[in-house]
């Protein structure tokens, strides 16, 4: 039985090693000679946020038996869970949401273990977060969103998730850029199209201006100016629509299909 403190800490590093390279053998004996199994390193990182990292399951069982303290956090506030979203590894998600990881803790910059699975695309990941009680309009730093983060990076299928789940899709960040136009800022066609179909606001830079300068928010902005846009010609309102189309490159049968829906709705 080791009980000196020295060897305690070498013990815990050789932990954080073992971990990251998933040596389930060594994590054992570890454990059985009394580890640190807590131990930060210099970056302020555990033996279970680096088992969560590298995807290696097995070894995030074992240290979660061993009473890991499972929401701890790096120097980049990262904690296991956010690691093991930003790498897609579905399994380790659950197996940490399972022994009561908290899914909406936020790094240093405020994202969320549900903003790096949309960004790197893991839809799986995002829907057991969902579905865990992650808070899907929850904002960063830079009031970004998770269904922000998916639309810059063009993860359609994050982007459906978040949608069908009742993502906000015309929030805005600290620049005033929502999702939608993240997606079209990086032609992601397909984001624009599920954005636009599911009531993201092509007016939204009018409607800001409007509400800043009638000091209203943005929601009453936009009722205001729905009676507004009754009263302009069809034509440049049809040519505004377009341009927005274009930039997107869209097909004709989804300009029509989105065209009708905002006649309904606007016009």
């Amino acid at each position: 039985m080791c009980d000196h403190k020295y060897e305690c800490k070498i013990y815990g590093m050789h932990l954080q090693y073992a971990s990251r390279y998933g040596h389930i053998d060594c994590i054992r004996e570890l454990i059985k000679n009394n580890v640190i199994i807590d131990l930060k390193n210099t970056y302020g990182n555990t033996a279970l946020m680096y088992a969560s990292e590298y995807g290696h399951i097995d070894c995030i069982h074992e240290l979660i038996n061993a009473n890991a303290d499972i929401d701890l956090k790096n120097n980049r506030g990262y904690t296991a869970l956010i690691y093991a979203s930003e790498n897609r590894y579905k399994d380790c998600v659950q197996e940490l949401i399972n022994a009561k990881a908290s899914v909406n803790l936020q790094d240093t910059r405020g994202e969320t273990a549900l903003m790096k699975a949309s960004e790197n695309g893991n839809k799986d990941c995002v829907n057991i977060l969902i579905a865990s009680g992650a808070s899907i309009d929850l904002m960063s730093n830079l009031n970004e969103t998770a269904l922000m983060c998916a639309s810059i990076c063009g993860k359609i299928e994050c982007v459906n998730a978040l949608i069908t789940s009742k993502a906000n899709v015309n929030l805005h960040d600290n620049s005033g850029k929502t999702a939608l136009m993240y997606a079209i800022k990086f032609n992601h066609k397909n984001c624009v199209y599920e954005l636009l179909a599911n009531g993201a606001y092509i007016y939204h830079e009018l409607i800001q201006q409007y509400a800043d300068k009638q000091q209203i928010p943005i929601e009453n902005a936009y009722i205001e100016l729905k009676s507004f846009v009754k009263q302009w010609n069809k034509k440049k309102l049809n040519d505004f629509m377009i341009n927005i189309f274009e930039i997107a490159d869209l097909t004709e049968t989804q300009i029509n299909k989105i065209r009708e829906q905002y006649y309904m709705t606007l016009i």
